[in-house]
């Protein structure tokens, strides 16, 4: 399927072609099944991609949200979520390559997501730049999202930054990043890299994450003005799984080695305010006697 769509929820056929074109909007994609193809949304507003998988390409082809080409119309509020991408490998080494590539939005949300196995990212699993416009993706949130390892040989790059530099074809440099939000993640024997990052940044924090994030790439974001809930990343063991799962259960505490005697205890008092109780309402009894036999009141 290519083309414009509007106010729809699609549900597509293994393999089917997933291609929304300018102008899409209020569409609902579902279940993906793209085996050999990838899924591109270009200019369009109000998406959201969830559940399925994308795989098995073979000649670097990637999924992209961005753009048309010649326009300078963005999109917005596209969500993609659950989304598995594997085996996504490349016919030319020289080439870039990247799981998701992201550019010229506003409003972006990945989550639940896993990039890999076997994805060759030689630039990263999940990149953001700009393309047609200045625009940098702003208002980003990646979330709960599982990153493996990328298989080309020096695949270390999660997710990577990049920038217009001077002097390429598309000339001046792209907007400043601004708006992000990174938490929940799983950054298996890879992590994210912001030494692609040009310029300071605003509103843009690191949460609590797991895995591994080099020395060298957190100096360098903080210098950038990237904020850190916490370093270093927690331990990849501590994952507790995609945002939105529902927690394990509470594990309670040990046996109370004093349990036994604590309900003895509770056990003697209660049978004392009982017998307490039972005197009360003899001596009541009592008291009625004494006035009936004696014609007075006790006292």
């Amino acid at each position: 399927m290519k083309g414009v769509y509007n106010d729809v929820v699609i549900d597509p056929a293994p393999n089917e072609l997933i291609y929304l074109e300018e102008g899409s909007s209020n569409v609902e994609v579902r279940n993906l099944a793209l085996d050999g193809w990838t899924f591109f949304v270009r200019s369009s507003d109000n998406i959201l991609i969830e559940g399925g998988t994308v795989g098995n390409t073979d000649k670097g082809q990637n999924c992209k949200i961005g753009g048309a080409y010649k326009t300078t119309k963005l999109c917005r509020n596209i969500t993609v979520r659950g989304v598995t991408f594997h085996d996504m490998v490349i016919d030319d080494p020289a080439k870039h390559h990247e799981a998701l590539f992201i550019c010229d939005s506003d409003g972006i949300l990945v989550e639940n997501c896993v990039f890999g196995p076997n994805v060759w990212g030689n630039t990263a699993d999940l990149f953001f730049t700009s393309e047609q416009t200045p625009q940098i993706s702003t208002n980003v949130i990646v979330r709960g999202c599982h990153f493996l390892p990328p298989s080309n040989p020096t695949g270390k790059s999660a997710i990577q930054f990049g920038d217009k530099r001077p002097g390429t074809p598309q000339a001046a440099k792209s907007d400043p990043y601004h708006d992000y939000l990174i938490e929940g993640n799983l950054f298996d024997m890879c992590g994210p890299t912001f030494g692609t990052i040009l310029r300071p940044v605003t509103n843009f924090h690191v949460g609590i994450n797991y895995g591994i994030c080099g020395q060298n790439q957190y100096d360098y974001a903080v210098k950038m003005g990237v904020t850190f809930e916490e370093y270093p990343f927690r331990p990849a063991a501590e994952w507790p799984g995609p945002v939105g799962v529902q927690p394990p259960p509470i594990v309670l505490p040990p046996d109370d080695p004093c349990a036994d005697v604590k309900a003895e205890l509770a056990q003697a008092l209660q049978t004392i305010n009982d017998r307490n109780q039972t005197i009360i309402v003899l001596q009541t009894q009592i008291d009625a006697a004494v006035e009936i036999l004696t014609g007075s009141s006790p006292g």
